[in-house]
């Protein structure tokens, strides 16, 4: 009976030294920034888009996502965005087609935060 006391008061006070180090919450070292100056520019059929490199930031992921103007049955049906490409620069260069509506945004892959959408009716 001893023996099995003094595992249980072994095993009690284990418990609280296993939790980690206890300490009040910190702030994020680096203010997660958002892109918020997405532009666009058509020219002729290509669409370029710009916006400012937000500091420390080196990869960007471009999304699309595109509507048949036609298509009269969807005007309420969900956006899907794919992803077009990554870009380390801060611009980007896209041919359209006649007859969409398109919506473009950009995430920067350090804060995963998405960018303001530019939408286009081409």
């Amino acid at each position: 009976m001893d023996r099995l006391g003094a595992v249980l008061v072994l095993l009690l006070l284990m418990i609280p030294a296993g939790c980690g180090k206890k300490a009040p919450p910190r702030a994020l070292l680096q203010p997660m920034v958002r892109i918020m100056d997405l532009t666009a520019k058509v020219i002729d059929n290509q669409i370029n888009l710009k916006w400012t490199r937000p500091e420390q930031s080196k990869n960007f992921d471009v999304y699309m996502a595109k509507k048949l103007l036609a298509n009269t049955r969807c005007r309420t049906c969900a956006i899907k965005y794919e992803r077009l490409t990554s870009v380390e620069q801060s611009r980007f260069q896209y041919d359209l087609q006649k007859g969409y509506q398109y919506f473009f945004k950009v995430i920067d892959k350090r804060t995963s935060l998405d960018s303001n959408i530019i939408t286009i009716i081409y």
